[in-house]
């Protein structure tokens, strides 16, 4: 009876393997999830290696991630997820192929975690915004057992209230006995209270931390750490920026820090403690003259980070500031901003109406949008193309008409040009009679006239002289006579 059980066992287990061999791969599917609809039940119809797209649109539900499938939304500032008052999102056992990207994250409370839940899986989130999310520990997001990625993410006014400061804190994250990456993120405004970590509390694993910053966090409990405090793990902390934490940036552990803008200090390689002059206390953004700006280390940002939390390329050199980090230039800047400032004008890109002129007053005489040094048609609305040739009304040779074609490229459209084959840019026509000087024959509407004056004259003497031949016949019969 064993050898049967056995022999049976030993068929079953070749017949599926030879089924699995024979049958190709399903292919991944991608649902779609439009205003109004469920993102759960599409989540529960998805399998390993499927997407989900969710359209932009608020949606007041809770979900629970499923291993392997990729939720995907339309940007965090037009996708939201609202808990009402439960954990927003919970993952359980997943792999790193389980994915959540691009949603604001909000309203979510419990006792274990608001925003975000993380259990014993590996996955990753990006993209993400965290906001006025509250649990006991861990307001924006709690991790335990798992190895979690997270990039370009945003935690903001989360609190984590646990009544007693035993096991509590973390405003905007706690970790337990966790592997996690974090890099190109802000945390500002997260409070424990009262609690340790005013916005990150760490109590066990390993983290990498990098190119992030944190401000404006507070921590009410025994032993601190505004910006992030640790009870045990290894930590790797650089190229960030903690600033005006309370009551401190770091406290606990031995994490290591460098390259890294730490008010008060903190030992470690290329650290600085001074002011990076963010754009304002809710604009983490460090300003010109910041020196945090390319002072980061290169080496310490993963190939596949090539974007700052704005999306903007995150080696961007500042032409105005020493290199102070260590790498091939441009170096990197501390903190989840990059300083994009092309024209070196003091003005962010994204925030100059001349991004590549410099401009640093932002004169705009037109009020078109376009700064005075790059603007294309001064004194006119640069936008206003009536007959859209890319050419302002205002500045339109040729008003009506499209003013590419040119044929000799005198950037004189040819519907308008008085001299069509002869440059003649100027259109500069001395006798005033439509052709341009540069294919004028000379000839002046008086000429023409005089010359209209001696045709007509001369029409009149050939008249007179046909007649004189008519008569000719006659003449001579009256000679013969």
């Amino acid at each position: 009876m064993k050898n049967l059980f056995h022999k049976t066992h030993v068929l079953i287990v070749i017949s599926s393997l030879l089924i699995c061999q024979a049958s190709p791969a399903l292919a991944a599917m991608v649902y779609n999830v439009p205003p109004g609809q469920s993102i759960q039940h599409a989540i529960d119809i998805a399998s390993y290696g499927d997407t989900i797209n969710v359209a932009a649109g608020y949606y007041t539900e809770n979900i629970t991630l499923k291993n392997g499938v990729a939720l995907i939304g339309a940007g965090a500032d037009i996708t939201t997820i609202d808990g009402n008052t439960s954990t927003v999102v919970e993952s359980y056992s997943c792999d790193p192929n389980t994915i959540l990207d691009g949603f604001t994250i909000t309203n979510g409370a419990s006792r274990r975690a608001g925003g975000m839940y993380i259990s014993d899986g590996d996955m990753t989130v990006k993209n993400c915004d965290f906001t006025n999310n509250t649990a006991h520990s861990g307001g924006g997001m709690a991790i335990t057992g798992s190895d979690v990625i997270i990039t370009n993410c945003s935690f903001s006014n989360n609190l984590a209230n646990l009544s007693s400061n035993q096991s509590g804190g973390g405003g905007a994250m706690k970790i337990t006995n966790s592997d996690v990456i974090i890099t190109n993120c802000s945390f500002s405004n997260n409070l424990a209270n009262p609690g340790d970590g005013g916005a990150i509390l760490i109590r066990s694993g390993s983290q990498i931390i990098t190119n992030s910053t944190f401000s404006n966090n507070i921590a009410n409990g025994f032993n601190g750490g505004g910006g992030i405090y640790i009870y045990n793990g290894s930590q790797l902390i650089t190229n960030c920026i903690l600033w005006n934490n309370t009551p401190d940036q770091i406290s606990g552990g031995s994490p290591l820090v460098n390259y890294s803008d730490i008010e008060g200090g903190y030992v470690g390689i290329g650290n600085i403690l001074t002011d990076p002059l963010f754009a304002s206390a809710s604009d983490l953004h460090p300003q010109t003259g910041s020196q945090c700006i390319d002072a980061g280390s290169n080496s310490a940002v993963d190939p596949s980070i090539t974007t700052d939390l704005d999306g903007l390329p995150r080696f961007a050199d500042d032409p105005g500031t020493l290199d102070t980090g260590i790498g091939t230039p441009p170096i990197v800047d501390m903190g989840a901003y990059e300083l994009s400032d092309s024209d070196a004008d003091g003005v962010r890109n994204e925030f100059d109406n001349c991004p590549y002129d410099a401009n640093p007053g932002q004169s705009d005489s037109d009020g078109d949008g376009n700064g005075d040094a790059c603007d294309i048609c001064p004194d006119f609305d640069d936008y206003q193309d009536t007959d859209e040739d890319t050419v302002p009304d205002g500045c339109d040779l040729c008003p009506g008409f499209d003013d590419s074609a040119d044929v000799d490229a005198d950037s004189i459209p040819d519907i308008c040009d008085n001299c069509l084959f002869e440059p003649n840019p100027d259109q500069a026509d001395s006798d005033s009679d439509g052709l341009g000087d540069q294919c004028d024959l000379g000839v002046t509407p008086s000429d023409i006239a005089l010359m209209l004056d001696m045709i007509a004259e001369l029409q009149q003497q050939i008249e007179e002289l046909e007649q004189t031949l008519e008569r000719l016949p006659q003449l001579k019969n009256g000679l013969k006579k």
